[in-house]
């Protein structure tokens, strides 16, 4: 069994690549998430209910009363528990070190804190680009926060990198030219319109705890095609219709949303909702051949009105 903690997020894959994967023989996966439904897969898996902790960063470590969580402005920060979980609901770090003497592995799991854990990733990273050496649990609490990398007890921290040169033998940095190349896919006259994906102020990610806060549902309670007038119109479309995109992957559905905010030959759609939602079934797998990320946030589409459709 593979194991992961972490939110499941098929919906975030080109071309509907999660429910391609029931396809593809895999071995069962483990993972561990907050109790309630999702929209996901079924797909052999088992998951490990878990006390969630408020997300902010990148890297983090969990425990029952407190967190270490590295933000993008790379200042690893304290975390603290707002309230006690439900009874029998354990953190990462429990869950992932029984599970550790279950498969013979816990004398390699043996911490009495997530402090050692932490000592554990300063030491690992010890003279590397992102070292943590030097940053202790006391340390972050003294300071309000202290910037990786921290290479010493002694070491202020970094608040801002490359002051004094980069890791180039000249110390300078390096810039490389690079040539504009055109997407995977242009519009033609099959699918005339371009699409864009993105994300609503309301929701994050696939949507799997925004979603459940009625507040933020109650600000956007459906995903919405943002499309020009003038598109809109030479479609036969108004404001809050029903409406289905279709590329060469598929097809998802939507409600018409109209703005001048947008160019006449594209059409937004967020990616936080799954099933006959979801924008990325559409999305293009083509890879850009330098960082290997697909392209979704362009692709070849059409539109039409779903309106008395069965």
């Amino acid at each position: 069994m593979r194991v992961r903690a972490a939110r499941w997020n098929w919906s975030a894959r080109p071309d509907g690549a999660g429910p391609k994967l029931l396809r593809v023989p895999f071995d069962p996966i483990g993972g561990s998430e907050r109790p309630g439904p999702i929209d996901q897969l079924s797909i052999p898996r088992h998951d490990l209910g878990i006390k969630p902790f408020g997300e902010g960063g990148v890297e983090s470590v969990a425990r029952p009363q407190e967190a270490s969580s590295t933000n993008l402005e790379g200042r690893v920060i304290h975390r603290r528990r707002a309230f006690a979980p439900p009874a029998g609901v354990q953190d990462d770090v429990t869950t992932i070190c029984k599970l550790a003497w279950l498969l013979g592995k816990g004398s390699h799991f043996d911490y009495a804190d997530t402090a050692e854990i932490f000592a554990e990733l300063g030491r690992a990273s010890a003279g590397g680009p992102a070292d943590y050496s030097g940053i202790t649990y006391e340390k972050v609490e003294a300071n309000n926060g202290v910037f990786w990398p921290c290479p010493g007890p002694d070491h202020p921290g970094t608040p801002r990198m490359f002051t004094d040169g980069f890791p180039t033998a000249s110390g300078k940095a390096r810039f490389h030219a690079v040539r504009h190349a055109a997407p995977a896919e242009e519009p033609d006259a099959e699918y005339p319109l371009y699409l864009t994906t993105g994300r609503n102020l309301a929701q994050y990610q696939s949507g799997t705890q925004t979603r459940r806060i009625a507040e933020l549902s109650d600000m956007t309670p459906m995903p919405l095609a943002e499309m020009h007038p003038l598109t809109a119109r030479n479609n036969g479309l108004s404001d809050g219709d029903p409406v289905r995109i279709s590329t060469r992957r598929g097809a998802a559905d939507f409600t018409v949303k109209i703005t001048r905010n947008i160019r006449e030959d594209t059409i937004f759609a967020p990616f936080h909702w799954g099933g006959m939602q979801a924008v990325n079934r559409l999305t293009n797998p083509a890879l850009d051949p330098t960082s290997r990320m697909p392209e979704f946030k362009i692709c070849a589409a059409r539109i039409e009105s779903t309106e008395g459709a069965k």
